[in-house]
């Protein structure tokens, strides 16, 4: 018989859980928490050797004249310029 009143409360109990609407905040509120989730910053990933050619290539190039132009264009018109940027550039160093 005890057995049997054991049952009804923890009955009892889930209803009342489900009724609750402290509880059902709760739970709002942890799935707001996993949805973050999906707003973290990832580290950035290592570029290949090719994928850091294709950047490289496509960087606009510091020189006054050759402005407009990307290091690739510049490396098929005077490559002692992309030597020179190279070398002897001290501005950005993204460059």
């Amino acid at each position: 018989m005890g057995d049997n009143n054991a049952e009804t409360e923890n009955t009892d109990n889930t209803e009342n859980a489900a009724d609750n609407p402290e509880r059902d905040k709760a739970e709002q509120l942890a799935a707001v928490a996993l949805d973050e989730s999906e707003y973290t910053v990832e580290e950035p990933k290592e570029l290949s050797p090719e994928e850091q050619l294709k950047q490289a290539m496509a960087t606009p190039c510091p020189i006054t004249k050759f402005a407009g132009k990307s290091l690739g264009e510049v490396l098929t018109m005077d490559p002692n310029a992309i030597n020179w940027v190279a070398t002897k550039f001290t501005g950005d160093e993204n460059i």
